[in-house]
């Protein structure tokens, strides 16, 4: 079997060794971006505003 056959393929005709590797990079940096917002949301460093407008159509009940 040659390196890159459509069976041994996968994302972006890469191996699927290093789809696979790109796929976990891709996942652990959107994580740690993730945490990085909630540790700053909740320290209080940044101001996350909610908006609560479908909310509202409950108070008139």
């Amino acid at each position: 079997m040659t390196r890159n056959t459509p069976s041994s393929t996968c994302c972006f005709c890469c191996h699927v060794k290093t789809g696979t590797f790109m796929l976990a990079v891709l996942t652990g940096v959107a994580g740690l971006i993730t945490l990085v917002f909630c540790t700053l949301a909740l320290s209080g460093s940044i101001e996350v505003q909610y908006d609560l407008g479908s909310a509202k159509m409950f108070n008139d009940l």
